[in-house]
């Protein structure tokens, strides 16, 4: 995986995200995302380069090394998610559900 942008920037959550993941992280070396991607439209659209993929290729780059997962956070995580997140989640549900349905344009002006 490839990070980009603010929260990119921060080692802790990289880290995070290749334990959660089981997969190297990669940080790329530009910190502004929406910068980079206008520029990669506008080179691709103005013939610098013959497609967006190309243009992507030629001018994101990333830091050689990666963040590597760790076997026993990405088995506590892995555990965290199936034990607790998927059957939390459908308890929650008709609440959530409720939830929007008072809340979703019923504001009082």
């Amino acid at each position: 995986y490839i990070v980009i942008g603010s929260g990119a920037q921060n080692d802790v959550w990289c880290q995070i995200i290749a334990d959660i993941t089981n997969k190297h992280v990669y940080r790329s070396t530009t910190p502004d995302a929406t910068a980079l991607g206008a520029g990669i439209l506008a080179a691709a659209a103005s013939g610098i380069y013959k497609d967006v993929r190309q243009a992507a290729r030629s001018m994101a780059k990333i830091q050689a090394q990666p963040f590597i997962p760790d076997s026993s956070r990405h088995n506590f995580y892995k555990k965290m998610f199936e034990e607790v997140y998927c059957r939390l989640f459908p308890a929650l549900q008709p609440h959530l559900d409720r939830l929007t349905s008072i809340s979703g344009n019923n504001l009082p002006k």
